[in-house]
C-alpha cells in the first residue's frame, strides 16, 4: 500500500491509471483457439493418439514459455472416429468456436473430408499425417505437414526392385482409407514397374469390418511371389506379416510408413524381423533438438515418440511461426507457412502450395525394433 501511495505520489494519475489499464489487458489477452480433429479411439487410433500426444506437448512448452505474443494457445480437441459425418460435424464445430486453424485429420480420407470445410469456410487446416498425392499441389487451405506418397512409393519400389532384385509383387491394400491406399497402390505400381517389376496381384480389404479382414489373411495365396506389399494401419500390417511367413518365409515385405508404430511391432512378434519402410523418422537420430524432445515427450507420456508425435509437434511448430508473423490474425496465416524449417531431426521445406517435402531414411526391423539402415537420395 506504501508502494501505491508513492507511486501516486510521484507519477501523475493520467500515467497511474495507464498503467494499470495496461497491465489488465495483458492479463485479459484472449486465448490463440486452434482445434484439433483426429481419430483417437478405435481400433486404428494409435497413429491419431500419438499425433496428439506431439500436438499436446508443443502447446504445452510454447505456454509454458508465455505463449505467442503474450497469448496463450488453448487446444480445443475432437474425436472424429475415422467417419466421414463426424469429421466433417468436428471441423464446422471448430469454425464456429472461432479456431484460427484445425489440426488434422490423421488419415488421408478424413482429411479429404475436412479440406471441403475448410475450404468452404476459408479456414487453414493444417493435417500432420495425410499423404495422398490427390491433397498435394493445390492451391486450397490444406497444409501438409508429411511428404506425399508418391515420394514415399518412389523410393520404396527402387529398394525392392532395383537394391533387393525383387521381380514380382503382391499387394495388399485397406480399403477403409481408400483415398491412401488406392493412391499408394497406384503410384508404387507405376514406379515398380517403371523399373521392370510386376505387381501380380491386389487384393483388397476393410478394415473396418473384421469379418471381411479374417477373410482376406485366411484365403492369402502368394503364389510364388518374392516381395509383399501392405498397405495398411499397423495392427491389420503385423498380423497380414505373420500370415505371410508362414506361407513364404523368404518372401521380402514391405510397409508404408502408416504402420510404423510400437503397436506394429508389439503385435507383429518375430514374424516382422526384416521388414521394410521408408520414411521420414530417424529412430537412431542424436540430434539435440530431437534428443531433448524424446526425452520431454518420454517423461510426459511414458513411451518412446515415434514419426506421428513428430509429425504432430512439429505441425504446431509450423503455426507457431506463422502465427508470429501474422500477429495472429487468421486471415494472414497461410502465406506465411511456405518456406524452410530446422525440423528436430532433420531439415523440411513447405512450398507455395503448403505441402512439405522432407528427407527420407530406409528402415528395417530389427530385434523388435525399427533401425535406421541408410538416408536416401534421389
Amino acid at each position: 500500500m506504501n508502494f501505491l501511495r508513492a507511486f501516486i505520489n510521484i507519477f501523475p494519475p493520467s500515467i497511474f491509471f495507464g498503467v494499470l489499464l495496461f497491465s489488465q489487458l495483458i492479463e485479459a489477452a484472449p486465448p490463440i483457439k486452434l482445434g484439433f480433429v483426429g481419430d483417437i479411439t478405435g481400433m486404428t487410433s494409435d497413429v491419431g493418439v500419438n499425433v496428439r500426444d506431439g500436438v499436446l506437448y508443443a502447446v504445452e512448452e510454447i505456454n509454458e514459455k508465455g505463449g505467442i505474443q503474450g497469448r496463450k494457445i488453448e487446444l480445443i480437441i475432437r474425436d472424429d472416429k475415422g467417419q466421414k459425418e463426424v469429421a466433417r460435424q468436428a471441423d464446422i464445430e471448430l469454425f464456429k468456436k472461432g479456431v484460427v486453424a484445425i489440426i488434422g485429420h490423421i488419415t488421408s480420407s478424413m482429411t479429404a473430408v475436412g479440406k471441403t470445410v475448410a475450404d468452404s469456410h476459408k479456414i487453414l487446416l493444417v493435417t500432420p499425417n495425410a499423404a495422398s498425392y490427390e491433397l498435394f499441389k493445390k492451391k486450397d487451405f490444406l497444409v501438409c505437414i508429411n511428404s506425399s506418397l508418391r515420394e514415399e512409393t518412389s523410393k520404396l519400389a527402387k529398394v525392392a526392385r532395383a537394391e533387393l532384385g525383387v521381380a514380382d509383387m503382391v499387394c495388399l491394400y485397406d480399403i477403409s482409407n481408400p483415398k491412401y491406399t488406392r493412391n499408394y497402390l497406384k503410384w508404387f505400381t507405376t514406379f515398380f514397374e517403371r523399373l521392370g517389376g510386376r505387381v501380380t496381384k491386389e487384393i483388397p480389404f476393410e478394415s473396418q469390418k473384421m469379418g471381411d479382414f479374417w477373410k482376406t489373411a485366411s484365403a492369402l495365396n502368394l503364389n510364388g511371389a518374392q516381395g509383399v506389399l501392405l498397405i495398411a494401419a499397423p495392427l491389420h500390417s503385423a498380423i497380414l506379416t505373420q500370415k505371410v511367413r508362414k506361407l513364404n518365409k523368404n518372401a521380402e515385405v514391405f510397409c508404408v510408413s502408416w504402420s510404423l508404430t510400437s503397436t506394429f511391432l508389439k503385435e507383429g512378434g518375430k514374424a516382422i524381423e526384416g521388414v521394410w519402410f521408408c520414411s521420414g523418422f530417424d529412430p537412431q537420430c542424436k540430434k539435440t533438438a530431437y534428443l531433448n524432445f524424446s526425452k520431454g515427450y518420454k517423461e510426459r507420456y511414458g513411451k518412446e515418440p515415434d514419426l506421428f508425435a513428430i509429425l504432430g509437434y512439429e505441425t504446431v511448430l509450423v503455426l507457431e511461426r506463422a502465427l508470429e508473423k501474422a500477429d495472429a490474425n487468421p486471415q494472414n496465416l497461410l502465406k506465411f507457412i511456405p518456406g524452410s524449417y530446422k525440423g528436430i531431426q532433420s531439415p523440411f521445406v513447405i512450398d507455395e502450395y503448403g505441402d512439405a517435402h522432407r528427407e527420407w531414411f530406409l528402415l528395417r526391423v530389427k530385434n523388435g525394433k525399427f533401425v535406421r539402415v541408410k538416408r536416401m537420395t534421389d
